[in-house]
């Protein structure tokens, strides 16, 4: 019940700072190398889900999945993730120039090195719009 009302009290207090931020509701990943891959969710009300996928070597059938909830917020160009007991700072930013074929204009989502952080692999991680890599 508290956890309901942290969140209830925090989407209220977030929804002004939103209205500063360009439209970050999509779906995200990392571009890891193999065993290993992240996805973020921003949803329209706020909330975000965040995934990592892990599995050894030729195993990805076997792949094992850490979720965790919460809300988000931002200002200008910093996005904040909050749970019930951690907080993550973001840059919400262009990507640039990039090895990987992307457009330079695409916005990416990259977590500050060395913060408190939800799980250790948001540390430092730029997250790509789903949709950039599809094509």
């Amino acid at each position: 019940m508290k956890r309901n009302i942290f969140f209830a009290i925090l989407l209220l207090t977030t929804t002004t700072a939103c209205s500063d931020c360009l439209k970050l509701e999509e779906k995200y990943t990392t571009r890891e190398g193999s065993e290993k891959i992240t996805y973020l969710n921003l949803l329209k009300n706020n909330t975000f889900i965040l995934k990592h996928q892990t599995w050894s070597p030729g195993a990805y059938e076997n792949k094992e999945t850490t979720s965790t909830e919460g809300i988000w917020s931002c200002s200008k160009n910093q996005l904040t993730l909050t749970t019930s007991k951690l907080t993550n700072n973001a840059e919400y930013l262009a990507i640039g120039k990039n090895p990987l074929a992307i457009n330079e204009k695409t916005m990416v989502i990259h977590f500050n090195p060395d913060n408190e952080n939800i799980n250790d692999y948001l540390n430092n991680e730029i997250f790509y719009p789903v949709s950039s890599l599809s094509d």
